[in-house]
């Protein structure tokens, strides 16, 4: 699935709306986050529906469970000096514990997973929104590689880029594509012609901030390189057409390994402070590794963001029970899992170069999450409670 096209189509535009009405990328963000959770609301509320179902079938089989549990421990003891009998007896421990689970439907994995799968693709590219343009610059690339050997495969593949979004100074926003006539390996001493191109969009005039990079085997594509190394001395002859700095030429002078083209459209549209933080284009935690060079904003974000993914999986870990296991020690494990996760994630966050609008959607979805599950379980107690009393 191209998740590119979901971003182009629906999420770009709904950011754009936002920002035009309050003038900002950083409420852009938390009206764009905002509008998608309340679309995905009822399969949301469905999933979390699923959820309490299962939890109130769990508590109604849990006395037939520690039943099974209190006699599988009986076996267990009586028969630890004979791994034959023991396994035999955690086999139908395990049959007898999923007889009584169909029985009562207490677990169904798979409506979670299908409810999740729906959501996916759309919380990718709302995703994709907060990480790529505007905030950050669109980039293509292309992996090339020179010969002298002719290809003996009639049917050459022109190594055209793949397409990226981009948003202009004036909001109009465009795809963009490399289109060249280079086949999958380029023949030693033969020039061959390239072009950016606008596939479609109403962006005008073109984009004037561009730039053509020649990266070696090991350099990272999906990062900005300012000038092409040193490596090409010699090796690539390059051209940009002097009248159009949309065109340019490629020329092999030797053999290479695999080499990349770069094409960058810069934008600096994204790049807006909102409340404390500079720049919600900002990539990283620190700028260098100097206390001096520490992005301060961006740390409180990614605390901020450590916190409330906590809290939801705090949430979450208490509305999905875990199912008995065999082994005792399993539970404490699972537990420690549940503590561990959202800390991990934490510390992953301090080394991930995520553009600081990234945690804007981070927290935005975290808050609406938390509030959602809050408010869902505390109608669910209320109708509880009158139930009770009804009765």
């Amino acid at each position: 699935m191209d998740f590119s096209l979901i971003t182009y189509f629906v999420m770009l535009p709904i950011m754009e709306f936002f920002r035009e009405s309050f003038g900002n990328y950083g409420w852009a963000i938390i009206g764009l986050t905002f509008a998608i959770k309340l679309l995905l609301l009822p399969v949301s509320l469905k999933q979390m529906s699923n959820s309490r179902k299962t939890q109130s079938a769990m508590a109604l089989i849990k006395p037939e469970i520690d039943k099974l549990q209190e006699k599988f421990n009986l076996r267990k003891k009586k028969y630890e000096n004979d791994p034959a009998k023991l396994e035999e007896t955690q086999k139908q421990f395990q049959e007898e514990m999923m007889a009584v689970y169909k029985t009562s439907g207490a677990l169904n994995p798979m409506s979670g997973c299908l409810l999740m799968l729906v959501q996916l693709p759309v919380l990718i590219a709302l995703y994709w929104a907060c990480s790529g343009v505007p905030f950050q610059p669109s980039i293509l690339a292309l992996k090339v590689e020179a010969t002298d050997k002719t290809s003996t495969n009639s049917k050459i593949n022109n190594l055209n880029s793949s397409v990226v979004n981009y948003i202009g100074d004036d909001g109009k926003s465009g795809r963009f594509l490399v289109k060249t006539d280079i086949p999958e390996k380029m023949m030693l001493g033969q020039t061959y012609n390239l072009e950016l191109v606008k596939e479609q969009g109403t962006v005008e005039p073109l984009p004037s901030e561009i730039s053509w990079n020649l990266l070696a085997k090991d350099q990272d594509v999906t990062k900005v390189v300012e000038s092409s190394s040193d490596w090409a001395n010699g090796v690539i002859d390059f051209q940009i057409d002097p009248n159009n700095p949309y065109k340019a030429t490629i020329k092999a002078n030797k053999k290479t390994d695999q080499f990349s083209l770069q094409t960058v459209i810069s934008s600096s549209r994204g790049h807006q402070s909102f409340f404390f933080i500079r720049d919600l284009g900002a990539i990283g935690l620190a700028k260098e590794l100097s206390l001096e060079g520490i992005r301060w904003d961006i740390l409180v974000l990614v605390i901020f963001t450590g916190i409330t993914f906590w809290v939801t999986n705090q949430q979450m870990s208490a509305m999905n029970p875990t199912p008995p296991s065999l082994d005792p020690g399993q539970a404490d494990m699972q537990k420690q899992m549940q503590t561990l996760m959202p800390l991990m994630f934490f510390g992953m966050f301090f080394f991930m170069p995520l553009p600081a609008g990234v945690f804007v959607y981070f927290i935005t979805s975290n808050l609406f999450q938390i509030l959602q599950t809050y408010l869902t379980q505390l109608r669910a107690d209320k109708q509880s409670e009158g139930a009770l009393f009804t009765s």
